[in-house]
């Protein structure tokens, strides 16, 4: 059975409160890679400033499972290459709320839980490299990307401060090098890991999207 075969279902899991990881481990991204994919997370390769490798066609893997030669193609002998999660239905409904602004990221917490308290503890959490926070979860109803809050910059311009990275989109994930982002930062578990990300209901992903 090939990853696409056993991943064509992927059940409810980590609903139980989740302690606070350590710092990334000193792992290899080829064996970040395979992890993720053994958590059913259809994964691409990534270079630098969180851009697929040049002439991936990654689109494709909305569809369907990368094989285990493709992932050991792309990593074996490429450890400066990071790790993009595929969102959407090919990876077992998986999404990603998106938090930029550091300072919006516990208020954002606090609010969920105090509509929904427990909500928080099933999450799986990611420090992003600016300090903003990634919200993983996975459930049945699955859209396209997201804008979900914006706020006007210094040049008169509007900022994204939280979006959805869903169908269509992917995130980057743990064990990706600091050459893939702009400030040679890290994304790390700061909660849970990727065979935890919960399995919400349409209710609780509705609620986790509008406040």
């Amino acid at each position: 059975m090939d990853h696409t075969e056993k991943c064509e279902s992927v059940l409810p899991v980590g609903n139980g409160s989740l302690p606070a990881n350590s710092r990334q481990s000193r792992k290899l991204p080829f064996e970040y890679a395979r992890g993720y994919l053994n958590a059913c997370i259809s994964v691409i390769p990534i270079s630098k400033n969180k851009q697929p490798i040049p002439g991936l066609h990654w689109r494709e893997f909305s569809a369907r499972m990368p094989s285990e030669k493709e992932i050991s193609d792309w990593w074996q002998n490429h450890p400066q290459r990071g790790i993009g999660a595929v969102c959407g239905a090919g990876s077992g409904g998986l999404q990603c709320v998106d938090v930029d602004d550091p300072d919006i990221v516990q208020p954002l917490l606090d609010l969920i839980e105090d509509h929904s308290p427990g909500m928080i503890a099933r999450l799986a959490i990611v420090r992003t490299p600016r300090g903003g926070a990634h919200l993983w979860l996975r459930c049945s109803v699955v859209a396209g990307n997201q804008k979900l809050a914006m706020r006007r910059n210094e040049t008169g311009g509007r900022d994204t401060i939280i979006e959805t990275r869903a169908e269509g989109g992917y995130a980057l994930l743990p064990g990706s090098p600091g050459n893939c982002h702009p400030t040679g930062g890290l994304y790390d578990w700061t909660q849970g890991e990727a065979s935890t990300i919960p399995f919400l209901t349409p209710e609780d992903r509705e609620l986790i999207l509008v406040h």
